[in-house]
């Protein structure tokens, strides 16, 4: 093999250097000598290998070479399940984590495998929610990962598929849910989905907004003898957080608008305040009105809460006046599902108003309450000055967050109260909650008692409310200021020695987070993970938790 000195001027400012499985580029910035063999082809085939010489300048400023990388493998489909039926929306898409991916390809379609122009670029989760998908139709996916390197190959044989279910069966125009009026207030919301519905032929969005979508479910309602309905929407998934209604007479293909809206929902917060609620007036009873309900956005394609009544003056129900004397209960309330993002109604055997729930997202289930109306001199303890009425609340299931609760009461109560203060002013109604049960006795709400500023108030009919959020609703005792209300819960220990007994405390019941706990003397021996929220023990008092067994002081 002959060898040439190439010239001194003869540069190379990058050299490609091959190793088993990597590649590496080698940029210089100076030159410097470096041998290398290439073949020149003579006449009739032959070859002649020449080595070639390159002088090195400066070998120090050589660049440490940095490693290309390779493409990652593919992923594993976790859901939805291969073959599965879906029958809520959206649905979301999960699959596992690949090494070395920087981001992942959804490829989603009605063919096998979806095509390129159906694939959903660039994410870096591994999952990903889909709305707008349409009903009963069979879907196919796979996820491609790829880096900076290029795409995993051959994923699209990694497929899955999926069948989504059938709309609503009100889905169509013929084929309506009926909703009931009630008077006053919505009772007994109805549980409604968008997911998969169809568009109706010949409608296009509704008339109230323009950007909205097509696709819709139906119901239908008799206007009552007032001649006016209201139709309210509220959430139940915290994803569908604006529906709109529209409201026609007439008959599936031949239908009249009558009213129509997007965002009329009183609700305090999302995800119900951009809910419809459409009222209607001047109608006449008797005649059938068809409620189209859609979707403003492809994320609204869920799952609502929807009822029907009348605020006309004559059927409003009046505020509850009780038993002067007793505590009488309400009829219970299942403030499940339905009721999520919706006020709940607690009412007499009557029906007249005691109090509403505003759950905030909870499921409270059946939830009991009772009333007491003071019909002696208005009661106080010490300075503090209560209202003729207190409510109690007692949720199936406590509340993981804030709820509101709106209490009814007379004006008559109102001046009776004020009467004794000086005077009064509506948003000058505090309370105190204790955990105590419906009491006669004002003194209750010094067991254990936690005051609450008040959220809000307002007018009902000749009478009043006022709101006030808690966490754990039990016993309301409104009063005048801002005094601060708080008795101890004390240990008698007269039944026996365990801090489980009620009747071991002043209060009738066990410590709660909530509680401050005094224990002057004697023994107390613990069987449970026992709380308070502040305990203050006496010097001869002896406190024993049995081992496997706690007691936390929250405060």
């Amino acid at each position: 093999m002959q060898q040439k000195r190439l010239p001194k001027q003869f540069f190379i400012t990058s050299i490609l250097i091959l190793v088993t499985g990597v590649s590496y580029t080698q940029t210089l910035s100076r030159s410097f000598d470096v041998s290398f063999v290439s073949e020149h082809r003579l006449a009739k085939g032959s070859v002649e290998n020449i080595a070639h010489i390159v002088d090195v300048s400066d070998i120090h400023n050589a660049v440490s070479p940095t490693p290309l990388l390779l493409p990652p493998s593919c992923t594993v489909n976790i859901q939805p399940a291969d073959r599965s039926v879906i029958t809520a929306s959206p649905v979301t898409f999960s699959w596992s984590a690949t090494s070395g991916a920087a981001y992942y390809t959804l490829y989603l379609g009605t063919s096998n495998p979806p095509s390129p122009a159906d694939s959903l670029l660039d994410i870096t989760d591994t999952f990903f929610v889909r709305v707008g998908l349409t009903g009963n139709t069979t879907y196919y996916w796979y996820v491609t990962p790829k880096n900076a390197d290029g795409s995993a190959a051959g994923c699209e044989t990694n497929f899955s598929s999926f069948t989504t279910g059938s709309g609503a069966p009100n889905d169509h125009c013929d084929n309506p849910v009926t909703l009931s009026v009630n008077n006053g207030y919505c009772a007994s919301p109805l549980l409604g989905t968008l997911a998969f519905a169809d568009t109706t032929a010949g409608l296009g969005v509704p008339s109230c907004q323009t950007t909205g979508r097509r696709t819709d479910v139906w119901y239908q309602l008799t206007i009552p003898a007032t001649g006016s309905v209201t139709i309210q929407t509220s959430a139940v998934d915290p994803g569908v957080t604006d529906i709109v209604v529209q409201a026609y007479t007439g008959s599936c293909g031949s239908l009249a608008s009558v009213g129509c809206n997007d965002d009329g929902n009183p609700a305090p917060t999302l995800p119900s305040a951009l809910h419809a609620k459409l009222g209607l007036t001047g109608r006449t009873p008797g005649e059938v009105i068809l409620v189209r309900v859609t979707p403003y956005g492809l994320t609204d394609e869920g799952e609502f809460a929807i009822c029907a009544f009348d605020t006309a003056t004559s059927v409003m129900p009046p505020v509850a006046t009780g038993t002067p004397g007793t505590c009488i209960n309400a009829v219970p309330v299942d403030i499940g599902a339905a009721y999520k993002y919706t006020w709940a109604t607690l009412v007499d055997t009557n029906g007249h108003l005691i109090a509403q729930v505003y759950p905030n997202g909870n499921d409270l289930g059946v939830t009991n309450a009772s009333l007491f109306i003071n019909n002696d001199t208005v009661r106080s303890t010490g300075t503090v000055y209560y209202l003729d009425r207190n409510i109690t609340l007692q949720p199936q299931t406590q509340a993981s967050s804030e709820v509101t609760t709106r209490i009814y009461f007379k004006d008559t109560e109102l001046q009776a109260l004020a009467a004794v203060t000086g005077g009064i002013q509506l948003s000058e109604l505090n309370a105190t909650r204790t955990k105590q049960l419906c009491e006669v006795s004002a003194t209750a709400a010094t067991c254990g008692g936690n005051y609450l500023n008040q959220y809000s108030n307002g007018n009902y009919l000749s009478d009043h409310f006022a709101e006030y959020k808690s966490r754990t609703p039990a016993t309301f005792y409104l009063h005048k200021g801002t005094t601060v209300i708080s008795g101890a819960n004390i240990w008698t220990g007269v039944v026996n020695q365990l801090w489980e007994t009620p009747g071991n405390w002043s209060c009738g019941r066990i410590p709660d987070a909530d509680t401050d706990v005094i224990i002057n003397s004697g023994t107390v021996i613990i069987n449970s993970a026992a709380i308070c929220k502040r305990i203050n023990a006496g010097p001869s008092a002896n406190i024993t938790v049995t081992p496997g067994f706690s007691l936390t002081v929250t405060n």
